[in-house]
């Protein structure tokens, strides 16, 4: 018997919707990440911890929200500056694994400073928009953007994409 088979090429359309779906996944993947979603909370939970304590101080009384905010960045910041630093200067295994591609390298370190970055500048976002002294566009665009450019960098490419870059834009420049 012959049998006849219409196979319809792929739609720009049904394209589209496999690469929406295959984004959806990966911003899934990384938000459901042990160490998203650990910086994520533990920020949360500091910060709310110390604007209950901030609003009890008086010197803090009228902005507790605002000092628990600068008292909990100290924490990441840090953190980056260590670790950027570390890899872009003194770990060679970074500079063996981008050595033939700077762009969709993959290092273990890197995609991990990248998903710590990514928490922080979520949770940065929220208590900027939330505290009444730290609200305003310019901090609000800078979180927003830096946020979205970590996700980027999470979610294209095979491991990721301008891994390379991270530890120098996100932990040498905040030293």
């Amino acid at each position: 018997q012959l049998q006849l088979r219409h196979e319809c090429p792929r739609s720009r359309g049904s394209l589209a919707l496999q690469r929406l779906a295959t984004m959806s996944s990966r911003v899934v993947d990384v938000i459901s990440s042990k160490t998203f979603l650990g910086w994520a909370s533990a920020l949360f939970i500091a910060w709310g911890i110390l604007v209950l304590v901030s609003s009890r101080v008086p010197v803090f009384k009228g902005k507790p929200r605002g000092a628990a905010h600068q008292i909990v960045v100290l924490v990441p910041f840090t953190y980056l500056c260590v670790n950027g630093i570390w890899l872009w200067f003194f770990d060679a295994g970074f500079q063996a694994a981008f050595a033939d591609d700077r762009v969709f390298g993959d290092y273990a370190p890197a995609y991990e400073l990248t998903l710590m970055i990514a928490a922080f500048q979520l949770w940065d976002f929220v208590t900027t928009l939330v505290s009444k002294e730290l609200c305003k566009f310019e901090y609000l665009a800078h979180h927003g953007v830096t946020f979205m450019l970590a996700m980027s960098a999470l979610t294209n490419g095979p491991h990721g994409f301008i891994m390379y870059y991270i530890p120098f834009f996100v932990g040498v420049s905040e030293s």
